[in-house]
């Protein structure tokens, strides 16, 4: 009875600590891609395709560190493929337009 709970305590903490690394590394991506876009001097809608292919691009990376078996550190697919892609998009525009101004405005 003790492993049982040994075991589950041990698979939350785990889900846990990849969930809130997960966000992390999001919103982490999520500022320096807004940095870069408004860098290269993207506007409109190619910042927010240039967001969605960062983060496309981080899903796989995450994928393939997992070596693509989710199942053995996340509930399912959908946390290592759309979990945060939306948290991350007010940081991104942030940034972006931050950037932008700094380089192309002033």
């Amino acid at each position: 009875m003790i492993n049982v709970f040994t075991t589950m305590i041990s698979h939350i903490t785990l889900s846990l600590f990849c969930f809130n690394f997960w966000c992390c590394s999001r919103t982490f991506l999520s500022i320096i891609g807004g940095v870069i876009a408004g860098i290269w001097g993207f506007t409109g809608f190619t910042g927010f395709v240039f967001y969605f292919v960062v983060m496309l691009a981080a899903s796989f990376g995450l994928a393939a560190k997992a070596k693509f078996s989710a199942d053995s550190y996340f509930d399912s697919w959908n946390r290592v493929l759309l979990d945060g892609i939306l948290g991350g998009l007010m940081s991104f525009v942030l940034f972006w337009t931050f950037a932008y101004d700094i380089v192309h405005i002033f």
